[in-house]
């Protein structure tokens, strides 16, 4: 998110504090639009065909601010015909005659199931409505309880049917044919209305900050969802408070704000403490509180917080330090194709190659070794790296003779957290001074599946205990304006048989992965 769109957000949540301070009904609907406005265009940014994005956004504006005007035509808003007017007017998408590349989505807008969820969005609050006065005939419950119970069942299934034809790209197109209605009723069920733009926005947050999943078992992910409720009920007391200041209702803006932040923030110190995949759960609990209190008028601004934090903050949550470092990968020449085309490749599903071919005495390339490793329990792993790594190894005419000697200085070794860092090299981890080298020597190797089995000894604080690794070879690849040998090697440590203390919470076995380049 670029600081114009940053700006975008701030100044919808100016207009939204002013509207709730004057309990303007025109004034809402037309912050309504600007927040609609400005989540199309952030999704619209993940299409990828920039002709399609283009169309795309322009059609959706315009069907939106197309409702607005029309929902302020008197004869139209007496009419009983009005009920039709999202639906005749949603007719507007099937001019958008490209098909719409959404991350790994082909869509058509003109197909049936993916024209049916905008449908769908702009009939389900008149189909809840029938709905509801049968309920109540039968139960005779009151109105309100009848509406909120149908809308989370109308969200929970749009949610679903929506990311099942098109992610959460079909979320959206709900959201915009529910929006349709919304401004045709002069902003009834607008408290859904944003429910459903959070749940619709989740995918990009989660893109942008290269989160693929949220597992919400974990601690760090019920604290968030918890702490979104609790902002938004911070929110909401101040929203329906008949004794309030604009003093006081900043300052309680200000607290929802820093909880919304702090969880984002919080898992770059400590993975486990939150971060943005908390920070979606947040987003999850203010979304289901939306639709359950109605009345809620500060809604839309805490709307934009939410925004402003996921879409601008969570990018800057990615280190890019630690993602060059921990993301061990092969660029290999694609041999099918005249011109030289690269990719990744997960490097353990690379075949192995024999080093029968290899032999001699090698030492290891320093500037482009490659070492990482992490350890914890799930939702709380640690990631760092080695940085520094020296050695000498022999390919011998027997195979099972072959020998490594590795020397790695603890001082190389990194978690990408500077205060982290400093502490692991003090007397009560690593103590550096003392034992200032890591150790791996081995004279045994033998053949396993394509790879090969080191069988060595790794000395660590001045404790030597034997050792498994496994390693590949994968040929010579280019390495600048030469081309090298290159093995790549896994393994496992349990740091507690070399003296250090048991730790669930930060693990006890450390998973270790490398690349190594060989140089005569």
């Amino acid at each position: 998110m670029n600081n114009l769109e940053v700006i975008s957000f701030l100044l919808i949540g100016v207009v939204s504090f002013v509207a709730f301070l004057k309990d303007s009904l025109r004034l809402t609907n037309f912050n309504l639009l600007l927040i609609l406005m400005a989540v199309t265009v952030l999704i619209s940014s993940e299409i990828a065909n920039e002709e399609s994005k283009s169309v795309f956004t322009w059609v959706s504006i315009g069907y939106l601010a197309l409702l607005v005007v029309l929902s302020f035509i008197e004869k139209i808003n007496k009419s009983k015909l009005k009920v039709l007017l999202p639906t005749v007017v949603s007719a507007v998408f099937l001019f958008i005659g490209n098909t719409i590349e959404y991350n790994e989505y082909v869509l058509s807008v003109r197909t049936l199931p993916i024209f049916g969820l905008i449908l769908f969005g702009a009939m389900a609050p008149e189909i809840s409505r029938f709905a509801g006065r049968l309920i109540n005939k039968v139960f005779s419950v009151d109105k309100q309880s009848i509406e909120i119970t149908l809308m989370l069942f109308f969200v929970g299934f749009s949610s679903f049917i929506g990311s099942f034809f098109a992610c959460y790209f079909g979320v959206f197109l709900i959201t915009l044919g529910f929006a349709g209605n919304v401004f045709v009723y002069q902003g009834r069920n607008k408290h859904v209305l944003l429910s459903l733009v959070l749940l619709s926005s989740i995918g990009v947050i989660a893109q942008g900050a290269e989160i693929d999943l949220v597992d919400l078992t974990l601690g760090k992910t019920m604290e968030g969802l918890f702490f979104g409720a609790f902002a938004f009920f911070l929110v909401h007391i101040i929203s329906i408070s008949k004794k309030t200041s604009i003093l006081l209702t900043g300052a309680v803006l200000f607290l929802a704000v820093f909880i919304l932040l702090g969880i984002a923030l919080l898992g770059t110190q400590k993975t486990d403490f939150g971060g943005i995949d908390a920070f979606i759960a947040s987003m999850l609990g203010v979304a289901l509180l939306l639709v359950l209190f109605p009345k809620n008028q500060l809604g839309s601004l805490l709307v934009s917080i939410l925004f402003v934090i996921g879409v601008f903050v969570g990018p800057q949550t990615i280190n890019l330090e630690e993602k060059a470092a921990t993301t061990i990968s092969i660029v290999q020449d694609n041999a099918d194709s005249g011109n030289e085309q690269k990719k990744e490749e997960s490097i353990f599903v690379l075949p192995g190659k024999s080093l029968d071919s290899l032999q001699g005495r090698y030492s290891i390339q320093e500037k482009t070794v490659q070492m990482n490793f992490e350890l914890g329990p799930k939702g709380g792993r640690t990631k760092g790296a080695i940085k520094q790594l020296k050695g000498k190894i022999g390919i011998a005419k027997d195979i099972e003779q072959s020998t490594f000697e590795i020397e790695m200085p603890v001082a190389g070794l990194t978690t990408f957290n500077k205060y982290r860092d400093e502490s692991l090299m003090d007397e009560g981890y690593f103590n550096t001074i003392k034992f200032p080298v890591f150790k791996f020597s081995s004279s045994k190797m033998k053949v396993k599946n394509d790879g090969y089995e080191l069988e060595g000894v790794f000395t660590m604080l001045g404790v030597s205990k034997s050792q498994i690794v496994e390693i590949k070879y994968l040929g010579e690849m280019q390495n600048g304006d030469l081309k090298s040998p290159v093995l790549i090697g896994r393994g496992t440590i349990d740091r507690t048989k070399f003296g250090m203390k048991s730790d669930p919470k930060e693990g006890d076995v450390v998973e270790f992965e490398f690349r190594i380049d060989l140089e005569k």
